[in-house]
């Protein structure tokens, strides 16, 4: 009976486990870190046996080649996977919200423009154009179709429509309502609601779960990559032992022949060096460059303003609060032209479509910010 009732205690216990939802964030540009920072974090999603992951965007883009890896992981993953568009999910963002099974945005959040471009905004030869666009189009199609009956009519759809994606990379592509020739594709919230490219609204991710989803009750665990903490320690003391042993006059770790005061004189040797060494570091790095040899080792030369020296250009510093356009797309940072002058500049608020009225509003360490003009 004992033996019965704990096995039964068991069973209760397991039966009403908590799903574990595991959430991704994402909020920088995608590059190496934020592919290795994926991979890591599903591999910990598969091994904690997540029921979700929750990919929490808010990136203007940033390169392809990591963008498509990612993608590709998200696609073959068999945890379910669901994007959540915080605030931006543009260029190579898009194309990872788009493989996530479920995409949900917040309030006034934007989706799209996946034209791939160099680092100043302007569009790199229709090469890669042509790989984006096959690319975003069939993560699309990776979806499958949907089949609805209406009456006595059977529809079959695309889950997500490839034309649109495509249309997010092409601003040849014409769809009626959705898309004009001659702009790349970038959704609001109910535009992408409208077009079945978001599922719903959401202004966090308790919202999905809990009222999308309908879990009231679950275990949410944010992704965090292990920093300095026992790899770290473990690593000195396993340096500090291995200089120790070094020492002392053992085979295959055998100190039968050791006498014990000499791993004690060995450790204090090894541990006064390491001090010596870093006081000595500190103290040199402090009269490098002063007096002696050292004088050779630091660069002594000053770049004086009489001499003609300057930091940063200080022309733009006059055009702050004048009125210009956006030379190429801002997104957010890219050309504008300003007094029939070119300059480097980032926009303050979001995307900036080519031919925008622009306004200066500061130039800060060599660089310009401008907005939307209204005037």
């Amino acid at each position: 009976m004992i033996l019965l009732t704990f096995c039964y205690t068991l069973l209760l216990a397991k039966g009403e486990t908590k799903p574990l939802i595991y959430q991704i964030d994402i909020r920088k540009d995608i590059g190496a870190t934020t592919w290795l920072y994926l991979k890591k974090g599903f591999a910990e999603a598969n091994k904690s046996g997540a029921k979700v992951i929750v990919i929490r965007l808010n990136t203007y883009g940033g390169e392809v080649v990591y963008a498509d890896s990612m993608r590709t992981r998200i696609l073959n993953s068999k945890i379910p996977v669901i994007a959540f568009i915080d605030n931006n999910a543009a260029s190579a963002g898009a194309l990872i919200a788009i493989a996530c099974d479920k995409i949900y945005m917040r309030t006034g959040a934007s989706f799209g423009a996946a034209t791939v471009v160099d680092q100043t905004g302007g569009q790199l030869p229709d090469k890669y154009q042509s790989y984006m666009r096959a690319t975003i189009r069939s993560t699309a199609e990776a979806h499958g179709k949907d089949t609805i009956i209406t009456g006595k009519d059977t529809i079959i759809r695309w889950k997500r429509d490839p034309h649109i994606a495509e249309a997010m990379v092409d601003n040849r592509i014409i769809i009626p309502n959705v898309v004009d020739s001659g702009r790349t594709l970038t959704f609001t919230t109910n535009e992408a609601i409208k077009n079945r490219y978001c599922e719903g609204k959401a202004e966090s991710v308790d919202d999905i779960i809990s009222k999308q989803m309908g879990i009231k009750d679950y275990d949410l665990k944010v992704y965090k990559p292990s920093g300095f903490g026992i790899a770290g320690i473990s690593g000195i003391i396993l340096i500090i032992c291995g200089l120790t042993l070094s020492m002392i006059d053992n085979i295959n770790l055998d100190f039968s022949r050791v006498p014990g005061g000499e791993i004690a004189i060995a450790l204090f040797t090894v541990l006064i060096s390491i001090a010596v060494a870093f006081g000595l570091s500190i103290y040199l790095s402090n009269k490098i460059g002063q007096k002696g040899i050292f004088r050779r080792v630091a660069l002594e030369a000053e770049q004086e303003i009489a001499q003609g020296f300057v930091g940063v250009p200080t022309e733009p510093q006059q055009i702050v609060g004048k009125i210009g356009i956006a030379a190429t797309v801002l997104r957010p940072s890219g050309k504008v032209m300003v007094e029939s002058n070119f300059y480097d500049a980032v926009s303050e608020h979001g995307f900036i479509e080519q031919g925008t009225a622009i306004k200066v509003t500061r130039y800060e360490a060599g660089q310009v910010y401008v907005i939307k003009s209204e005037e």
